[in-house]
């Protein structure tokens, strides 16, 4: 009953083993039937195609038929993970707009966290470059490198952004390349911290150390 939308976002030309593509969100063309891009400074469009997706880690990587979008560009090269207190820079095009938008901030924090975009709990890197809509898939730098890809940033909070981690990007890549993409494995438990001195007596568990979890269920037909 919904009409078609549209939405823009960010991208990067990197370098595969299949040739120059472009690492993007999988937000950005989530349900899309028509996927275009442009270079920055250039007017012109050209069509993309969805080589691979992955939803879980909100990456997707594009390739075009045209390899013209490619003349004159040198692919970045993807870095390591980033040390707490790293500069870093993102790159974009938050709320739209025409020419390159770049912020400056600083690696606040490294950890597994929610990806918004399908509630998975992955490694993450916070930092706190101002991160908008539109700045989706854009390139996170640091050293001249990519180590992040912008996805989502806090509401509640200000300065606050997050980027996906590097070895989620190389995990990303190199199962793409593989074929078939098969994504992140799960445990298919539930676990939940027996942190409660209370909890533990329950349990009749000897000690009195608050180490340790309780499996609260497990996935139908899991490992």
């Amino acid at each position: 009953t919904q009409g078609a939308t549209t939405s823009a976002g960010s991208g990067v030309v990197i370098e595969t083993p299949k040739g120059p593509r472009i690492l993007t969100n999988a937000h950005c063309i989530e349900h899309h039937v028509f996927v275009e891009v442009r270079r920055y400074g250039n007017a012109q469009k050209f069509v993309a195609q969805v080589e691979a997706v992955g939803h879980e880690c909100d990456l997707a990587l594009l390739n075009l038929e045209d390899p013209e979008f490619f003349s004159g560009i040198t692919p970045l090269p993807l870095g390591p993970l980033p040390n707490l207190g790293d500069d870093a820079s993102v790159c974009g095009f938050p709320i739209g707009g025409e020419r390159l938008s770049i912020t400056n901030g600083v690696i606040s924090r490294i950890e597994v966290i929610c990806y918004a975009h399908s509630q998975r709990q992955l490694l993450g890197v916070q930092l706190d470059a101002a991160i908008n809509s539109g700045n989706s898939g854009g390139p996170v730098l640091s050293k001249e490198k990519v180590v992040g890809i912008a996805f989502q940033a806090l509401d509640e909070a200000e300065q606050i952004g997050y980027m996906i981690a590097a070895p989620v990007i190389q995990h990303f890549l190199e199962d793409a390349q593989n074929g078939a993409y098969r994504g992140f494995p799960s445990l298919g438990i539930n676990t939940q911290s027996l942190e409660s001195s209370a909890h533990r007596a329950h349990l009749q568990l000897p000690g009195k150390s608050r180490r340790g979890i309780i499996i609260t269920q497990v996935a139908y037909e899991g490992s």
